[in-house]
């Protein structure tokens, strides 16, 4: 079946694009999300801090190998977290 959609000049065909029969997930498969686990979300916060406790942060987290995110977070959960338990 040839035919024209928007263009006259173009053959059409009715299997181009849209839902097609077998296609997708099989029904009552898992999905990717719920059978490997959902990644874990993280949010974005700022700290104002002076240059000097900045320059600190930068040089602890360094030297104990840690990205500046994780140091801090490791840092307040040892000072707070952790001993409220």
């Amino acid at each position: 079946m040839a035919g024209t959609k928007k263009d006259a000049e173009k053959e059409y065909s009715p299997n181009w694009g849209g839902k097609r029969k077998g296609q997708g997930r099989p029904k009552g498969s898992p999905n990717k999300g719920t059978e490997l686990g959902r990644k874990k979300i993280y949010k974005n916060i700022t700290v104002t801090v002076n240059p000097e406790e900045a320059e600190l942060i930068r040089r602890l987290a360094a030297e104990s190998g840690k990205t500046i995110s994780r140091f801090v977070v490791d840092c307040v959960n040892r000072l707070y977290v952790k001993t409220e338990e």
